[in-house]
Order: C-alpha cells, then structure tokens, then sequence
C-alpha cells in the first residue's frame, strides 16, 4: 500500500514540477525534460504493476503449503485466489491445482 502511494504522490507532484522548471527555457531543454521524465515514470509504474501478481503468489505460499499436507482437502483463501488467477492468466491446458500448489511452494 505504501508503494501504491508513494507512486500516486510521484505521478502528481511531477508535471507540476517539469512544468515549473521547463519556464524560461529553450525547446530543446523542455524537450530533453519530458523525455527524461516520462520515461522514469513509465519505468516506475510498470514496474509496480507487473511485481503486484508475485506478491500474491508469495502470500500464498502458505496456503499452498497447507493444501499439499492435506492431499488437496484444505483450501485456503489465497490458494484459491491464486488458482483463479493462474487460470484467469494463462490459456489451457492448466496444471492440475496440486502441481500449481507444489509450484508456488517450490518457487516462493
């Protein structure tokens, strides 16, 4: 959450400031500004967006964990979020959940 905001705080406070600095400047400063700045932004959203589906994954570690001692009777919530989600990302065929569990497991 506080990466959530802490992109939110940069994404508003920097055209603001690009625009400020850019005042009494030649069109070729401005123009190295936004395509300095632009960039950096596009970087760090992306970047934020694309790490979010491993952290859910990582939660669920556990739960994985747990669903694999139980032979497949104990299915947590963030399990069960992940399955939705390999299955919702991914074309067919799917693993089978018990080898997406030993996958997460394994792998986070």
């Amino acid at each position: 959450m506080a990466a959530k905001f802490l992109l939110l705080a940069l994404a508003r406070s920097t055209p603001p400031l690009l625009a400020h600095a850019a005042e009494g400047r030649s069109p070729l400063e401005r123009a190295t500004m936004v395509t300095t700045g632009v960039p950096c932004l596009l970087t760090a959203g992306t970047t934020w967006l694309t790490s979010k589906p491993f952290e859910r994954l990582a939660a669920a570690k556990r739960d994985a964990l747990a669903f694999i001692g139980s032979d497949g009777d104990i299915r947590s919530a963030q399990f069960e979020l992940a399955v939705r989600a390999d299955h919702a990302s991914y074309p067919a065929p799917h693993m089978n959940d018990m080898q997406l569990a030993q996958a997460i497991a394994v792998t986070y």
